[in-house]
């Protein structure tokens, strides 16, 4: 996710009549899209409801993006902070203030910007804390027998070609070491 100063979002809303607010739902919920792996989030239908609804869909929309983050912080083992209550508070006292989900936004930013600074290990502490509650790989090895040389009395030695091992020859190894993790 790319780090942005909430201060910078809250002004740009401000000055541009609340038409940045749109750009920015799009781009951090496609943002959030790619980070978490969550095909559902569609940013263009968001904006497009939040158009529809004079903001409504939005603050929804803000509501389920915060909750994700904090889904996701959890998920990387960072200790996070559900702000979806938050986001919502400051929501709806927009309907006293006329501008109070402009703070609603920074809240929203600065969790997008604690995600964007969190690294994604996948199964990092269970990778190895579980290598033993695992089931054993199996696996067949073909072990061919070493090539003995042809000896000619005027020739020097040559490798004679080896055959594969038959199937049912083949012995199983067992292993309890974790699988490979491959990026």
């Amino acid at each position: 996710m790319e780090k942005r100063n909430p201060l910078a979002v809250v002004a740009l809303t401000f000055v541009t009549f609340t038409l940045y607010a749109y750009y920015w739902l799009y781009k951090t919920t496609d943002e959030l899209k790619k980070e978490t792996g969550r095909d559902e989030l569609q940013p263009l239908v968001d904006v497009l409801l939040a158009a529809m609804t004079f903001g409504i869909w939005g603050v929804w929309a803000a509501i389920r993006n915060a909750r994700l983050v904090h889904e996701e912080m959890q998920a990387r083992g960072a200790s996070h902070t559900d702000r979806a209550f938050g986001v919502a508070a400051f929501a709806g006292l927009t309907m006293f203030t006329g501008w109070a989900w402009l703070v609603s936004m920074a809240i929203l930013q600065d969790d997008y910007n604690r995600l964007a600074e969190t690294e994604f290990l996948p199964e990092s502490d269970a990778l190895f804390a579980s290598a033993a509650a695992r089931p054993a790989v199996r696996a067949r090895v073909a072990v061919e027998p070493p090539a003995t040389p042809v000896e000619h009395p005027t020739e020097r030695p040559v490798a004679r070609p080896t055959r594969r091992a038959e199937a049912s020859n083949v012995p199983v190894f067992l292993s309890n070491a974790p699988a490979p993790i491959v990026y």
